[in-house]
């Protein structure tokens, strides 16, 4: 499962394993293992100087999902490496984003943090169903919606201001045509030797004319 704009998630065992072990401090069974999913790109393994990157990511954007890893890291250490290697690639492709377009990083972090507590809040639901936590579970769907009508409409804009860019491109083309052919031709014309810059192809040199009356007298 990936998040918008690409970015993974923790996955929802991983989660599960971490609710179960701080929800009322008894040890919940072990849900059965999920189906099968199709085969993605690994996460980067986990090292001391990632871990220290998802912590630092997760206490200012998702101090929720930073509590939940905690006893992770003890209960089952090979999914906490797992979920730091995810986390740390989410938070190196949303960098990414944001030096590129700070608005769409914008749109992201929220997207991602909207899918992120609605798999944070179903894994509690299914731990330990109440009807306080199905409400939890509703208003992050909620917030998940919102996060996507944001992310559509700015996808949208985008596109809409490149089709007119594109559109602006094609009227000019259109309506210059054989003077943009012409400048064209002209800028791939060979050069003639001793030809200052700036002189056009072909052009006589602006002597000659002068050169020629002069041999013409008697």
């Amino acid at each position: 499962m990936r998040a918008a704009l690409g970015l993974p998630i923790v996955p929802l065992l991983a989660v599960a394993f971490a609710l179960g072990a701080i929800g009322d401090g008894q040890v919940k069974p072990e849900a059965p293992a999920p189906a099968p999913t199709p085969a993605r790109k690994a996460a980067t393994p986990a090292s001391v100087d990632s871990e220290a990157e998802v912590m630092a990511f997760l206490g200012e954007h998702h101090p929720e999902l930073a509590r939940v890893l905690g006893p992770l890291r003890a209960r089952n250490p090979a999914e906490y490496r797992k979920a730091i290697g995810e986390l740390a690639q989410v938070a190196r492709n949303l960098a990414e984003v944001r030096a590129r377009n700070p608005k769409r990083y914008e749109v992201a972090l929220e997207a991602w943090k909207a899918r992120s507590r609605v798999e944070l809040a179903a894994a509690q639901l299914a731990g330990a169903p109440s009807e306080e936590l199905r409400s939890q579970l509703r208003t992050a769907i909620e917030a998940k919606v919102d996060a996507e009508v944001r992310r559509q409409r700015f996808e949208l804009e985008q596109a809409e201001a490149h089709a007119r860019r594109l559109r602006e491109s094609l009227d000019r083309l259109e309506n210059h045509r054989d003077a943009v052919v012409e400048a064209r031709f002209r800028a791939l014309q060979p050069k003639k030797a001793g030809a200052r810059p700036g002189d056009k192809a072909g052009a006589a040199p602006a002597t000659a004319p002068a050169a020629s009356h002069r041999e013409n007298r008697p």
